[in-house]
């Protein structure tokens, strides 16, 4: 039944990104006009389909009124969306609901109406009350679906890495060829394993994409898992399979692919190989080993590099490595951003004080975008998105500080390890540098009033502590 609080609260995010619930004392009184006392007694599609006519069909005050109402309810939809969105992946990757809700919860909540002919930013709760067809769906279900494939919300989700695609539907549209690729070329599994997961995917292939083919219209879209008929239908063609086959017979064999319950299980294995390739293909974040290199390695990953067997000289090579890594990074935090207050200045807009001071309150002050946004005299956080560039500072010290660094670490290492060693240092270096950038970017998630303590964060606010007392 429908809750009054739904449709005369609206729920929005201050200037310091937090969440807030406002009483819409207008849209309280028109609940109270049209349903009486009435409206808890209600399903939500027959108080929304009712708002709904009165927005279509009165009066511009009691239009407003109605859409008032339903933006309210957007609102608390919107949010609940993404406490489920927190619920299921926050705790494993590293994000909370307020890390979610800036990407969706774009309704100002100001008490008039903005139709997309009027201005470029219309919000998510205005563009479905534009678009939604409520003879097909509730508005309930609309908004959470517009929520759930939000593309920035779900390239924040991605960087995290939670691609939101069931095992399901990966394994039904990854092929063969793909597979054998992936499994080569990106886990780097043995043969063995290769043809065993290639002949698991063609039987998921030939029961469980057949079936879904045939009762497409039936099924709608969502990919359910397997039923056990289903998955004994695989076990029986693997073995129809297997009697002319000798290499498949010993797949199947050794993987003992032979009952339900390992088919399953070998089946959601083989989704999360697929799944590491998908997040990593489209830029999200893959799991990365500590910066702190165990037993005499430089390591990130599956990328090692042998230090000295000698424990002294082994120990004098890790500790001049970091003080390399700290150096280049310093020289590259100031090249990249000593070149971007010089453009700053050579500019008509002149704001290179503007960018200075925001580095330093985002890093070394703690302070949200949203905060920033009033010290520095602008109206809005996408303004003070667009001055600092965030992205784009990271990915060009990236850059600058691994071209440093092969070179010296390789210089500093010819002494110790051959030339095939050297080759492997690099790319386990490139992890790292990965690592240290990765690192800066997961700090800045959730609320915070601290200063960031990423080494990059640390070094920059060193940076900006010595220009400004230049």
């Amino acid at each position: 039944m429908a809750v009054v609080s739904h449709y005369s609260q609206m729920i929005t995010l201050n200037m310091g990104g937090q969440r807030q619930r406002r009483q819409v004392t207008e849209a309280a009184d028109f609940l109270g006009q049209i349903f009486g006392n009435g409206l808890t007694d209600l399903p939500n599609r027959d108080v929304q389909w009712t708002l709904w006519k009165q927005m279509q069909t009165q009066s511009a005050p009691e239009s407003l009124l109605a859409e008032i109402c339903l933006r309210c309810f957007i609102s608390y939809q919107i949010d609940q969306a993404c406490a489920q969105l927190a619920d299921q992946f926050g705790h494993n990757h590293g994000f909370t609901q307020l890390d979610l809700l800036p990407y969706v919860l774009s309704d100002d909540g100001r008490f008039y109406r903005k139709s997309s002919t009027q201005t470029p930013n219309v919000s998510l709760a205005t563009d479905i009350l534009n678009t939604i067809d409520l003879e097909r769906a509730g508005l309930g279900h609309w908004v959470t679906q517009r929520v759930k494939q939000h593309s920035d919300l779900n390239q924040f989700l991605l960087e995290q890495g939670v691609y939101r695609v069931s095992d399901w539907a990966i394994l039904n549209d990854t092929s063969g060829q793909q597979l054998r690729r992936i499994l080569t070329e990106f886990h780097t599994l043995s043969q063995m394993e290769i043809e065993t997961n290639a002949y698991l995917l063609t039987a998921y292939h030939q029961v469980y994409r057949s079936d879904r083919l045939k009762l497409k219209k039936r099924q709608g879209r969502l990919c359910s898992p397997p039923s056990t008929d289903q998955l004994q239908r695989m076990v029986a063609f693997m073995e129809r399979k297997t009697l002319s086959r000798a290499s498949a017979s010993l797949v199947y064999q050794s993987n003992t692919l032979n009952n339900p319950v390992n088919v399953m299980k070998s089946l959601r294995q083989l989704a999360d190989y697929l799944r590491q390739y998908r997040i990593y293909a489209r830029g999200g974040r893959t799991d990365n080993v500590s910066l702190n290199t165990p037993e005499g390695q430089v390591s990130v990953g599956d990328k090692t590099a042998e230090l000295p067997p000698d424990e002294d000289a082994a120990d004098t090579f890790l500790a001049q490595y970091r003080v390399q890594l700290k150096i280049c990074l310093d020289q590259a935090i100031a090249e990249v951003v000593g070149d971007r207050i010089s453009q700053l200045q050579k500019s008509k807009k002149g704001n290179a004080d503007q960018f200075v001071q925001g580095l330093h309150l985002f890093h070394c002050c703690g302070m949200s975008m949203g905060e920033i946004a009033k010290p520095l005299k602008l109206k809005a956080q996408y303004q003070v998105t667009r001055l600092l560039k965030l992205k784009e500072i990271r990915a060009d010290v990236r850059r600058a500080v691994l071209a440093k660094l092969c070179a010296s670490v390789e210089k500093l290492a010819s002494s110790y390890v051959d030339i095939a060693q050297l080759q492997q240092m690099d790319s386990a270096l490139e992890e790292q540098v990965n690592a240290v950038i990765q690192e800066a970017v997961d700090e800045t998630s959730g609320t915070r009033h601290h200063p960031l303590k990423s080494l990059f964060a640390r070094r920059l606010c060193d940076y900006l502590k010595s220009i400004s007392t230049a």
